[in-house]
């Protein structure tokens, strides 16, 4: 990595005052008298580089950021335990595929640059100079934004927010479950499989677009979605990083909840049971097919941030729930209406009642 990249990045450039020590076989750190200013990482597959700031007492011990604080011997866990910098940039390769991120620590915002082949580190640091070379014209702008903070937002259920998909493109999503405020409001069975969902979940459906426009509610209303039902943490919604566009009345077309099926996952309780949308219907025993353990689908994944692609409806899971319940197959409706959840236009006048 040298200077002219650190630059193109706005990584501060090493000073030949600075003073090099190894802290570990793959840790390096740079010293400007007694305060920290630079963290390397090296491996055979990755690169990361840390701007920071963090004092020392004689570079034996890192000093507290507050009064109340103790010091702590310098040593890798302790400094990797502390989140002081600026500009967090690394790349890499993992499973065949190469890496480039670059993060602003204080504000969160990253810069989206596309994934891509790579074998090894040097054909990731072959894209790495292909990419200085040839920036998408969006960069500078980009970059930029990464100094900017970024806007908190309540979310409420009708929420559409723009989403990067690349450095120059961008698509579109829209909010239509809150699964925190549901619980909150006893709109979920006991066995409800979506009791079992990690982090705060949202339940959103994804525009099928790929643009570098920016686009009228109106236009994002008329798109059709990616299939399914994608259940995401409510992080990068709330925190700004993907920008709010507006709130939109949901319709019947806008609602694809998630099925799900499988075991509880208490000890105590050897049932098994169906969720759909706000509707579960549960029953006692391990389901067995053609005398096999069933492969259950619970889908009760929490992803991190939005995937643009299709998700379809899993009819073998669905044909093996109905085959174990002993039930004729049902259509979403007629499942909730008898099993205590709520039709699409019930849910409707739930999530956003008529004024």
């Amino acid at each position: 990595m040298t200077n002219d990249k650190r630059q193109f990045f706005k990584l501060q450039p090493i000073q030949e005052s600075w003073d090099l020590v190894k802290l570990t076989d793959e840790c390096t750190i740079y010293f400007d008298g007694d305060i920290i200013v630079k963290r390397i990482d090296q491996t055979e597959s990755s690169y990361l580089e840390k701007d920071i700031s963090i004092a020392t007492r004689a570079r034996q011990y890192i000093l507290p950021k507050t009064a109340r604080g103790k010091e702590k011997k310098l040593t890798y866990p302790s400094l990797y335990s502390r989140y002081d910098g600026t500009l967090l940039f690394k790349y890499g390769v993992y499973n065949n595929k190469g890496y480039i991120d670059l993060e602003h620590v204080e504000t969160k915002r990253s810069l989206p640059i596309p994934g891509f082949d790579a074998e090894n580190l040097v054909q990731v640091e072959e894209h790495l100079t292909q990419f200085i070379t040839s920036p998408p014209h969006t960069y500078q702008n980009k970059l930029e934004q990464l100094f900017t903070k970024l806007k908190r937002h309540k979310i409420k259920v009708g929420d559409v927010f723009k989403v990067e998909r690349s450095m120059t493109t961008h698509g579109y999503v829209v909010v239509i479950g809150d699964v925190t405020k549901m619980r909150k409001e006893g709109m979920f069975a006991k066995e409800s499989i979506w009791h079992d969902l990690m982090a705060v979940p949202l339940f959103v459906r994804v525009y099928h677009i790929e643009t570098d426009k920016d686009l009228a509610l109106e236009e994002i209303a008329n798109l059709p979605f990616y299939e399914g039902c994608q259940i995401v943490m409510d992080d990068q919604f709330m925190r700004g990083q993907y920008p709010f566009v507006a709130n939109k009345q949901l319709t019947e077309e806008d609602i694809e909840l998630p099925f799900g099926f499988g075991p509880s996952l208490s000890f105590e309780d050897n049932s098994s049971r169906i969720s759909w949308g706000l509707a579960t219907v549960s029953k006692g025993g391990s389901p067995e097919r053609y005398g096999a353990p069933l492969q259950y689908n619970l889908n009760h994944g929490v992803s991190y941030g939005v995937t643009f692609n299709h998700i379809p409806f899993n009819q073998e899971n669905y044909e093996a729930a109905f085959e174990f319940f002993s039930m004729e197959r049902l259509d979403f409706d007629t499942f909730n209406e008898r099993y205590n959840g709520l039709t699409k236009a019930q849910y409707l006048d739930y999530v956003q009642p008529k004024k």
